[in-house]
């Protein structure tokens, strides 16, 4: 019932929850050769190949998080379903594609994360004066452009789950979700710019230095769009 990951020191340990949602961590849930993936699911798509009628639709995932300190206090708790990607139901393993995706998620939301504290620490650190690192933190960990950005992304997730049938290219696929990225990444970075723009000098100053690692960033991702789009038929 549990995934798993393998620890340098201790092998192999139980995934555990953290405070970010668990469509993050979706790829554990997949089964493939290292036979991290829950056994239950292994075994369920593993029998319904030969009927593809009975495969599971979807999973849901439920847990809580203990603190460490405070057994008797919950840190947080989890209960999510996911629909289990149809090409599952062949003899394909799709966890390293889908683990590209969120890999690529993940790269997006830092060229965010570093716009971010550098807006913040310009912010903060005006003129000779240099801005604390835990201040710098504080102030992004505040800032909605972020969180935004993941509230975007997981919807287009779980559209991306329900398109990884038998029949869809996986390139194609990767195509629709690096678009999705870079549509995310762009517009929270909008929505961060126009609550700036009407601000003083040294706010939009900050701004302008900032932007430049997130406008990198979508540069690439169109590149490797463009790369990745379907070549039109000829007629």
């Amino acid at each position: 019932m549990q995934s798993y990951r393998i620890d340098e020191k201790n092998g192999k340990l139980p995934l555990r929850f953290s405070d970010r949602g668990f469509w993050r961590d979706f790829d554990s849930l997949l089964p493939d050769a290292s036979h991290l993936a829950p056994l239950v699911i292994e075994h369920s798509t593993a029998l319904t190949r030969s009927n593809r009628e009975r495969f599971p639709k979807s999973v849901m995932v439920l847990g809580q998080m203990n603190n460490r300190a405070n057994e008797a206090k919950i840190d947080y708790w989890r209960m999510e379903r996911f629909a289990l990607p149809g090409a599952l139901a062949g003899n394909t393993s799709i966890r390293a594609d889908v683990r590209l995706f969120l890999t690529e998620a993940e790269d997006a939301q830092k060229s965010l994360w570093a716009a971010c504290a550098s807006f913040a620490r310009d912010s903060l650190g005006r003129g000779e004066r240099k801005a604390d690192k835990a201040d710098i933190a504080k102030f992004v960990k505040q800032m909605a452009v972020t969180d935004w950005y993941w509230s975007v992304l997981e919807s287009c997730f779980h559209e991306m789950l329900s398109d990884f049938t038998l029949d869809r290219d996986p390139e194609d696929i990767h195509w629709q979700w690096l678009k999705s990225v870079r549509d995310a990444l762009k517009k929270a970075w909008e929505r961060h710019h126009a609550s700036v723009s009407m601000g003083d000098a040294w706010a939009i100053r900050a701004l302008v230095k900032a932007e430049s690692t997130v406008l990198r960033k979508l540069k690439k991702l169109d590149e490797e769009i463009l790369k990745l789009e379907p070549k039109q038929e000829a007629a």
